[in-house]
């Protein structure tokens, strides 16, 4: 669990933290697995009697976690959060999370550091398990069936799926059950090994000589040099059941694990995470379990005084530590400074300790009342899921806030669900429409090419008429942000898409762009007018020039280019204007920031750079920037409508009551005002 946190609190020091995780499936599979194993075997395996015991083990830590959440996000939390809060509480409860969370993934999902409660995905893939596994076990050895083998398919099985689904979906790949199990299997087979009496933790020192005790450090390189040889004895057959006993072997393999976990942490990247990259951890967590107690590594590192501390506090230190830094990020609306990182750590640390001392122990481990205990925890369990379905169901209890502020709390999804509804586009997905323009002459075909914001742009366009949509023919092209939009020589996939590990939204593109752009080329040359309005990045703007050029515009066709309105209306703290008047919200501004996320881009070199360049090459520019907020000399860009309504919900995309305001100050500007008159025009020639 120590990864996992250190890459939470300070994910500059440990980059592959996260696989912490994989570590841990691999361990619960070896103890859980053989436990249940033990059960069989012995003839006293009880399904009630396991799951009584994974109760008292697993709830009562997690119950306090998620009740204490749904707490604090009663009184600290905006609408919003404190509904998904409720949701992830019940989805925790209900040990669904990482189905919630494979679900929510999008574009325009929060992000993960504002989830509270985004941890208890890994219990959910492990109760899965625990759920089918301990039935199949039973089945399998009473049917004297090869438990083994069949163990060892399944595992085979779910790490080829792990595969497939990691080319597919990789968020799929990261959440799904099935894709999981792999790691989990790991543990049980060896748990099974070590049984059969083949594991080397399992026998006795033989008569290779030891170490010499002067020199602890000699002493180690002493070991490794002898299971060096062992291991070579063993990967040529010659004395193999003697080195696989030996101390020195141990030694050996519980380093080697202790390596291959080192590389994991350090090296493991999220963009290519799991596919086969988990192998690394769950294998050098094998080796460290196979190597037994008696190996340098586990006796020495692992059975000391501090890390046997850590282990026994580390359930509830992994449940408290996630949700003291979400929290606080959502708060202050950003990652908190090292000093209050370490406050936090500091505290987590302690809360596991008060949990383990005075709940977790007493419940699990007590003699008395067990069947009460158990009872009681799954009562709490359903009043607790419950409780977060009710928060979920009650949207976040907006009640707790004045009728003047409900606007400042609509939540995410209403106002995503807006800006996607009407332009109808599937996310995660290329669409074009099918439809061709009509051949009638008498309204201007125009095509609108764009990521979410030219979801805006049309939502602007109805909301404010910026267009008569009845006098024209529309058609769109949506190509999701995280594809960047280029056509040229380069190879951008590689360089700027698919390091970011978003190239799987893009694989109509990526697998044949000059094939993708021809069949695009065919609606340009049906068009009258090009529409292009993207939250750009830098590379994009670079490359725009090129882009355009490699596109078959007829001489005829006006190509307008719409600059990115990315931050330039958005508050990053919604509650600090919470019962202000409807004339200090007009009042307030917001000046514009060098700002760079995943080289998404909003400061104004790149509009200018744009405007100058697309004006000497026939390209017309429309910069939101300057029009709506007086450019640099401006005093900055509203945050709120003359009406006091909320211009934007996140760092780009538009309200209902921001579309209609932006519109109707876009239509002013000489290319709407000009396009205007060119539909007004057709509309007269047609009925002359």
């Amino acid at each position: 669990m120590l990864s996992v946190i250190a890459y939470h609190f300070f994910p500059g020091w440990v980059k592959g933290g996260f696989v912490g995780v994989d570590i841990f499936f691999v361990i619960s599979g070896f103890l859980i697995g053989g436990i249940l194993l033990d059960a069989v075997r012995e003839n006293r395996f009880s399904l009630l009697d396991f799951y009584a015991r994974r109760a008292r083990c697993i709830l009562p830590a997690l119950l306090l976690v998620l009740v204490s959440s749904l707490a604090f996000g009663w009184f600290f939390l905006l609408p919003d959060d404190y509904q998904n809060l409720g949701k992830h509480s019940a989805g925790g409860a209900g040990f669904v999370a990482n189905l919630l969370y494979w679900q929510e993934a999008g574009y325009f999902d929060t992000l993960a550091e504002r989830k509270p409660l985004l941890h208890p995905w890994s219990l959910g893939i492990e109760e899965q398990f625990y759920i089918a596994f301990p039935l199949l076990l039973y089945g399998l050895w009473r049917k004297n069936l090869r438990l083994a083998t069949f163990l060892f398919l399944l595992a085979w099985a779910s790490y080829k799926w792990n595969l497939v689904l990691y080319k597919k979906d990789p968020t799929a790949d990261f959440y799904s059950p099935l894709a999981r199990f792999w790691e989990l299997l790991a543990g049980v087979l060896l748990a099974l090994w070590e049984r059969r009496g083949l594991a080397a933790s399992q026998t006795k020192s033989t008569d290779i000589p030891q170490a010499p005790e002067h020199s602890r450090l000699r002493a180690l390189w002493h070991r490794l040099a002898q299971g060096a040889g062992s291991a070579a004895r063993v990967l040529f057959f010659r004395n193999a059941e003697r080195a696989k006993q030996s101390d020195a072997f141990r030694s050996f393999l519980s380093v080697l694990g202790l390596v291959l976990l080192a590389l994991a942490c350090f090296k493991a990247e999220t963009r290519n995470f799991p596919g086969k990259q988990a192998l690394v951890p769950a294998l050098g967590t094998v080796l460290l379990i196979a190597a037994g107690r008696n190996a340098w590594a586990n006796c020495v590192l692992l059975a000391s005084r501090p890390a046997v501390w850590v282990g026994l506090i580390s359930y509830p230190l992994y449940l408290w530590h996630w949700p003291l830094l979400a929290f606080s990020r959502v708060m202050l609306n950003e990652m908190p400074d090292r000093l209050w990182r370490v406050g936090l750590l500091a505290a987590a640390f302690l809360l596991a300790f008060l949990t383990y001392r005075f709940i977790e122990r007493p419940v699990r481990f007590g003699k008395r009342a067990r069947g009460a205990k158990t009872i009681a925890l799954l009562v709490l369990l359903a009043l607790t899921g419950g409780g977060g379905a009710w928060v979920y169901k009650a949207e976040g209890f907006k009640s707790r806030f004045s009728p003047e502020d409900i606007d400042l709390l609509v939540s995410r999804e209403q106002r995503t669900e807006y800006v996607i509804h009407r332009y109808g586009a599937e996310w995660n997905s290329i669409s074009i429409s099918e439809n061709s323009f009509s051949i009638s002459k008498k309204s201007l075909k125009i095509l609108l090419i764009g990521d979410s914001f030219s979801q805006d742009l049309f939502n602007m366009i109805h909301e404010a008429n910026l267009l008569p949509l009845q006098n024209i023919d529309l058609r769109a092209l949506f190509i999701p942000n995280t594809c960047g939009l280029y056509r040229g020589s380069e190879d951008v996939w590689t360089q700027f898409v698919s390091k970011h590990g978003l190239s799987h939204t893009c694989t109509k593109i990526s697998k044949d762009p000059e094939r993708f752009y021809a069949s695009l080329d065919t609606k340009i040359n049906e068009a009258d007018v090009v529409l292009i309005a993207r939250a750009w990045k830098e590379w994009e703007v670079d490359r725009l020039l090129e882009t355009l050029k490699n596109f078959s515009f007829p001489p005829s066709t006006r190509v307008i280019v719409v600059g990115s309105k990315r931050s330039l209306f958005y508050i990053k703290k919604p509650k600090s204007y919470l019962g202000m008047s409807i004339a200090e919200k007009r009042s307030v501004r917001i000046k514009r920031q060098p700002y760079n996320m995943g080289g998404l881009i909003h400061y104004d070199p790149y509009d200018s750079s744009m405007r100058e360049n697309l004006k000497s090459n026939s390209v017309e520019f429309i910069d939101i920037f300057t029009h709506v907020c007086g450019g640099e000399d401006g005093s900055g860009c509203p945050a709120f409508t003359d009406d006091g309504l909320l211009i934007s919900y996140d760092d780009g995309h538009l309200t209902q009551a921001g579309a209609k305001y932006i519109g109707q100050k876009l239509a002013a500007h000489p290319v709407f005002q000009s396009l205007n008159e060119e539909i007004a025009q057709k509309l007269k020639g047609a009925a002359q």
